[in-house]
């Protein structure tokens, strides 16, 4: 009793955990750039629905940094290292996120499409690589005891982040009507974070030449413990298409928002600020009832109330641009998103074996992202083939496969 109270009243008072919020904001803000703020800009250039979904295969790096982690872990980064192994490169990263930002509006307008998705998918390269160095330097700060409560502040600091190239971007953009002088303001903000992270500490630099990739360990060994499992094969199946049909819609909410003749200020308030709280009610009610009633049960209900949630997209479809309509989508979609987000990092973490926690979280999380990543990049082509309706009826379809899997999991469980 003591510890956990310790531990609550540390969130006020330990400066680390303001140190891993606002380096975890740094974390969420080359996600959303590329989910939402590039998606936005290719369509305001002139690039048709179908081609700028394309743009969500630069986001497969977030689904492969596993591959590379290794590297970041064990090789000392020239000049930068001085600064500590982790910090290094965060360092990096930004800095080079940060260049590449600012050409950002001078590449899309070269109409070349297969050029603007090298230079995203580089930036995501960059970004992902700044997230396995942050992962590593947040657990690393902080006592044994704290690590969880270091990760929900890394949560809530990656969400503002998000947040902030999202409904900040749209909301200077539909102010200004400029998109470089919006992405020099971002680029500004990364700048200020990169003044900030050269106060804070590293505490593993000393320990740089004893610390070295194992590739029985570190690899073959996980796997081969994961897939010993009883159904591991269906369990895998299950995750990775878990929240499939609710990455299809989520990926193209704001265009299609747009499209219904909503205001870029009107979505940046509703869906970008609104939504995150509603978000963050749905996850705290996903991971009561998973606690309550067991992961299996809890994934299925959180699941099917995912998939029916799909269905208010065609009611304010028939509805069009009435602002009340708006607030009740998107509380109803991200309320469900949650559940099912909290549902599932919940049963992620369940099925690790504590000899290989990270490994296999790694693993396990970017099978589940590595889907939703390669589905979302047709979304656009859906749409123009058969129209938003037969769309969100498709998300739908999407999601039963999981249900399936997860009922023939918890009958062959019991």
């Amino acid at each position: 009793m003591t510890t956990r109270k310790a531990s609550i009243c540390s969130i006020f008072s330990n400066y680390a955990f303001l140190e891993i919020f606002i380096l975890g904001i740094i974390s969420g803000m080359p996600f959303s750039i590329l989910y939402t703020s590039l998606l936005v800009m290719l369509r305001e250039i002139g690039f048709n629905l179908g081609t700028a979904t394309g743009i969500a295969l630069a986001l497969m790096p977030y689904s492969l940094k596993f591959l590379w982690a290794p590297i970041v872990d064990g090789f000392r980064v020239p000049i930068f290292s001085k600064l500590g192994r982790r910090k290094s490169w965060m360092m990096i990263a930004t800095l080079m996120n940060i260049c590449i930002l600012l050409s950002f509006h001078y590449v899309a307008s070269f109409n070349n499409f297969q050029y603007i998705l090298i230079i995203a998918s580089i930036y995501c390269i960059i970004a992902a690589t700044y997230d396995i160095a942050y992962d590593a330097w947040r657990i690393e700060r902080v006592s044994p005891e704290e690590i969880a409560i270091s990760g929900a502040i890394a949560i809530f600091g990656y969400r503002m982040g998000a947040l902030i190239t999202s409904a900040g971007v749209l909301t200077i953009v539909g102010t200004t009507n400029n998109w470089h002088l919006t992405m020099q303001i971002i680029a500004g903000i990364f700048g200020i974070g990169t003044l900030f992270m050269l106060t804070v500490s590293d505490f593993n630099s000393k320990d740089i030449k004893t610390h070295k990739f194992n590739l029985r360990n570190n690899v073959i060994n996980p796997f081969k413990q994961f897939l010993a499992k009883p159904l591991a094969t269906q369990i895998l199946l299950a995750i990775i298409l878990y929240k499939a049909g609710e990455a299809m819609i989520a990926f193209v909410t704001t265009p299609f928002y747009l499209e219904l003749g909503f205001t870029k200020p009107q979505v940046a308030g509703v869906m970008k600020v609104f939504g995150i709280f509603a978000s963050t009610l749905g996850a705290i009610t996903g991971g009561v009832i998973c606690m309550r009633i067991g992961y299996i049960r809890g994934l299925m209900i959180c699941g099917v109330l995912q998939m029916v949630s799909n269905l208010i997209f065609i009611w304010i479809h028939a509805q069009g641009p009435v602002i009340y309509a708006l607030f009740i989508t998107v509380s109803i979609d991200n309320f469900s998103g949650g559940m099912g987000s909290a549902a599932l990092v919940g049963y992620l973490g369940y099925l690790c074996d504590k000899q290989y926690t990270a490994t296999q979280y790694a693993l396990l999380s970017s099978a589940t992202t590595l889907m939703n990543h390669s589905l979302v990049a047709y979304s656009g082509t859906i749409v123009e083939k058969f129209g938003w309706d037969i769309f969100f009826i498709f998300s739908i379809i999407f999601s039963i496969p999981a249900l399936l899997l997860l009922r023939y999991i918890g009958v062959n469980t019991k």
